[in-house]
């Protein structure tokens, strides 16, 4: 008996190891994405042969490994440039990666339930119960939708299709639907005439997926690149980014790159986030004429001919004084600032610090970053080519978001500042939600980040060019100015919201602990 237990506990933790390095290989930076669509499959079936409570403790297990991996960024960023001790930083980062790693420990408890009382068709809403749950993570206490299922095809245009209708939701639901097709397909080996005519159906409709992706991808490929845009990549240090000695310096790359751009053809050049070092109240240095920051960069703007979005600081009076807005402004070639988007999803610990009168050992962190307030609502930037929706740095991560700012868009720019976060795997997996939002709403993404990845992304969501990290450069590239209506953008998370509603009849059924069938098949042996 104690064998069989050891030997059940060594299954468990090869399965757990097996789940957690797959699906790490296949997000970015690695990427090898064909791993998320087969490594978690022998967690699965373990967690059908065990107990729901045993279950729960292998999702537990395997979300901590990997969000471990996914999240351990954040630390260093709040010792380094939060002030935070390195034990105290690990406080938050160890909170989050629990937080998270139970949506994996919920799963796996709600399939084996499931299973246990229904019997293995149960399995089929395994899809459901994963994009319910994670819905529920990009909205619940704010929301923290970071590394969902579907990122791991950033990199493949033709499965990405889906979410024109479903959003990234119909990815992560196709992945695990895929889990659940090859576990009955090993517990149909016994029967070979069932077995051929559930394979012969799933390949059946991978491949009509693949031939659909083609179609689609090809067609919006034809789509006519006429507008050059251009994002800098002035490559500021963080640690330098606010420092009055090096604020001339940055002013000169911004000018110098954006003749280059100029030059180059661009009609409309994108700076990065909080691209120039002056706040709203403080003078351009006499050297450079002496004017406040937004009429600096209209002189730009005038002097080369070219529209320029770009990252600053702005400051709105309300009724409790002066509040401070991460903002996107938008310049016209003629000089004048047409709009301003003001952030409205801002980064907690990052840009404020949530119940800051309770949190006081956090303090020293929002001296760095500042304390910002949210904006209200999309805006439209007037371009001439098109309608243009910007969306700043940790809004990408949102899909409802970034289809509220596209309704009436051409194309979307995201602007980000990931300078905080250095080589990590951080900014690979931030650019790489860029492309599920290109095909979400059909346009394309330019994405100008100030070290890396800046990025431009085809309405298929195929990245047509990208640069490399901490690199001082210049992207120029032409991209269609209009993309495509889909459904997503019309209806949004139709999708998603069904898959929720099924998760949580399903969870309350759990709940009411009726009755279960006293006949059940047994995979323990398996």
């Amino acid at each position: 008996m104690q064998r069989t237990a050891a030997s059940g506990w060594t299954r468990d933790a090869g399965a757990v190891a097996a789940a957690a390095l797959g699906l790490i290989a296949a997000f970015p930076p690695l990427g090898v994405w064909p791993l998320a669509w087969v490594a978690p499959v022998p967690l699965l079936w373990r967690a059908v042969a065990v107990s729901p409570r045993r279950a729960l403790l292998l999702g537990a297990v395997w979300g901590s490994l990997f969000f471990s991996f996914a999240l351990y960024w954040i630390q260093p960023v709040l010792v380094t440039y939060g002030g935070v001790s390195p034990l105290i930083a690990l406080a938050p980062v160890a909170l989050l990666i629990t937080y998270c790693a139970g949506y994996f420990a919920l799963f796996l408890w709600s399939v084996s339930a499931g299973v246990r009382r229904w019997g293995h068709r149960a399995l089929w809403l395994a899809p459901a119960l994963w994009v319910g749950l994670e819905w529920f993570r990009s909205h619940a206490f704010g929301g923290f939708p970071w590394a969902p299922l579907a990122i791991s095809l950033q990199g493949v245009p033709v499965l990405m299709a889906p979410a024109a209708w479903g959003g990234a939701y119909a990815l992560s639901a196709l992945i695990v639907a895929f889990w659940i097709w090859l576990i009955h397909l090993v517990r149909l080996s016994s029967n070979p005439g069932a077995c051929f005519r559930l394979g012969a159906a799933g390949a059946g409709g991978l491949v009509l997926l693949l031939v659909f992706g083609a179609w689609r991808t090809a067609r919006l490929d034809r789509l006519p690149a006429d507008l050059r845009v251009a994002c800098l990549q002035v490559n500021v240090p963080q640690a330098i980014k606010w420092s009055r000695a090096h604020r001339l310096e940055i002013l000169r790359a911004h000018r110098e790159l954006t003749r280059e751009a100029a030059l180059g053809g661009a009609r409309l050049v994108i700076w990065p986030e909080s691209s120039l070092s002056f706040g709203p109240f403080e003078k351009v240095p006499v050297e450079e004429g002496g004017q406040n920051v937004e009429a600096w960069v209209a002189e730009q703007a005038r002097a080369n001919g070219v529209e320029i979005l770009w990252g600053g600081v702005a400051a709105e009076r309300t009724l409790n004084g002066i509040e401070f807005r991460n903002s996107a402004y938008f310049t016209a070639a003629s000089g004048e600032t047409q709009s301003r988007y003001d952030k409205v999803h801002l980064v907690p610990f990052g840009e404020y610090v949530p119940l800051q009168k309770y949190l006081k050992f956090m303090e020293p962190l929002v001296q760095q970053v500042g304390d910002f307030g949210p904006g209200k609502m999309p805006v439209l930037h007037p371009g001439a080519a098109a309608p243009i929706a910007s969306i700043i740095c940790y809004e990408l991560l949102f899909p409802h978001l970034v289809r509220e700012a596209a309704v009436g868009a051409g194309l979307m720019v995201n602007i980000t500042n990931d300078a905080w976060y250095g080589t990590r795997v951080m900014p690979h997996q931030h650019l790489a939600a860029a492309p599920l939002r290109a095909v979400e709403n059909g346009m394309a993404v330019v994405r100008a980040a100030n070290t890396g990845v800046s990025a431009l992304v085809s309405p298929s969501g195929r990245v047509l060019a990208r640069t490399r990290l901490e690199e001082r450069t210049i992207l120029l590239g032409d991209i269609p100015s209009r993309g495509v209506e889909t459904f997503y953008r019309r209806y949004g998370d139709l999708w998603a919201g069904a898959c929720a509603m099924i998760s949580a009849v399903y969870f309350g059924m759990l709940a009411t602990r009726l009755p279960r069938p006293a006949a059940r098949r047994n995979l323990q042996s398996a």
